[in-house]
């Protein structure tokens, strides 16, 4: 492709811990290295601007923008109105404001393609149609909105047809997400996967966890099983929080490191590891740390029992990593990890609880073999630089750009 795109993301940037703002994180600096022209555009608490090269960064606070626009933006929703449908006023104002906000931005910068990421922010899409015509390319992205409030977006069916009807491409994270349209809502619209990608130049199995066990104190022959995500029952870390004490006692030679973003039970984990030496606790990791806490690693947890999960990124971070992982059959992760082709273990869910015997049994099996560690942490390197590599996901985007020139 000879000529660069300009490109638009509605969504979350700069990433916090989450698969939205990570995709963001892992594609933007990837199509800016390529010569495309940015824009994020971030709904947020705040108004910022920040310009460079080609990356132009917004923080968007609508309130102020409401106000600011009053008469331009209420004469838009009364022209719209026509189109609400379902959603309530205050969402409508919100899908009003951000279409009218795009719409200034599109003036100036002539965007080729904008992504919308959250059906939230997607109902913008459908009054942007008269304004971009075919100047644009609309997308939407989708996560796992659907299987987490499956009533309040079955209320809202004509506001999401009317979204998947006027846009170019909708796209999801993982096929667990992109089922979701027609299991969840019954629509039929198609819908393609693009992973969130793994930078495996930066996770790599080379890589040195050394400083991560010093500051922490932790042997290094010690086996280090982490947990790495935020800190609530969602993410499965009740059950390791339950079976941590358990598995210290059979296991002299493990150590636990609870790391991540702060959240429900970060209280109790950080009890626990003061009550205990082996278990050691970190709150907030910067960004730029992540890859050495996976490489300090040797088995990462991942018992994640949400059904909305289109996959989990720290479980590509740790696969890239080399290091083995053990997720939940919930959502998205079996298309990541799967025991058949040794790429990792998989702990059942039932009754909406992950099978903590078959995550002691399994995680004891790692535990007590260092080959076995070896060979899947091999095969799970394999896998993320073949599926799940920011340059695989790069390629993708730019066939979207491709096809629809």
């Amino acid at each position: 492709m000879n000529e660069k795109k300009n490109v638009l993301f509605v969504g979350s940037f700069p990433p916090q811990f989450g698969g939205i703002s990570s995709h963001l994180s892992a594609t933007v600096p990837d199509l800016i290295n390529e010569g495309y022209k940015v824009t994020s555009l971030s709904p947020a608490a705040f108004n910022s601007t920040e310009y460079d090269g080609n990356f132009l960064n917004i923080h968007l606070k609508l309130r102020i923008f409401f106000l600011k626009n009053f008469l331009p933006v209420i004469w838009f929703a009364i022209k719209s109105f026509h189109r609400k449908a379902n959603l309530s006023l205050s969402d409508y104002l919100y899908a009003i404001c951000l279409a009218k906000k795009i719409e200034i931005l599109f003036k100036s910068q002539n965007f080729d393609h904008i992504f919308f990421y959250t059906w939230k922010n997607g109902f913008a899409i459908p009054y942007l149609e008269s304004i971009i015509q075919e100047k644009s390319k609309l997308h939407m992205f989708m996560f796992g909105g659907f299987y987490e409030q499956p009533q309040k977006y079955l209320k809202l069916k004509p506001n999401i047809k009317m979204i998947c009807d006027s846009c170019h491409s909708l796209f999801a994270s993982s096929q667990y997400c992109a089922d979701s349209l027609e299991k969840i809502i019954g629509l039929d619209n198609q819908v393609q996967v693009i992973y969130v990608g793994v930078d495996v130049n930066l996770y790599k199995p080379t890589s040195s966890g050394a400083l991560v066990r010093k500051r922490f104190g932790i042997p290094s022959d010690a086996v280090l099983v982490v947990f790495f995500g935020r800190m609530n029952a969602e993410m499965g870390l009740d059950v390791i929080l339950d079976i941590v004490i358990d598995i210290l006692k059979a296991h002299s030679e493990v150590y636990f490191l609870i790391a991540g973003a702060k959240n429900d039970l970060s209280d109790r984990a950080n009890k626990l590891a003061q009550a205990n030496t082996r278990i050691k606790y970190w709150e907030n990791v910067p960004q730029s740390k992540k890859p050495e806490v996976f490489a300090s690693a040797d088995i990462l947890l991942s018992p994640t029992k949400d059904l909305h999960a289109c996959m989990g990124v720290s479980i590509k971070e740790a696969m890239a990593s080399g290091k083995p992982v053990i997720g939940s059959s919930s959502g998205g992760i079996p298309e990541a990890i799967s025991e058949a082709d040794q790429t990792g273990f998989i702990a059942n869910i039932h009754d909406g609880h992950v099978d903590s015997n078959e995550l002691i049994r399994k995680l004891s099996l790692l535990v007590e073999d260092t080959k076995l560690r070896e060979v899947i942490g091999g095969n799970a390197r394999l896998k993320a630089e073949k599926i799940f590599s920011t340059k695989g996901v790069l390629e993708k985007y730019k066939k979207v750009f491709r096809d629809l020139n």
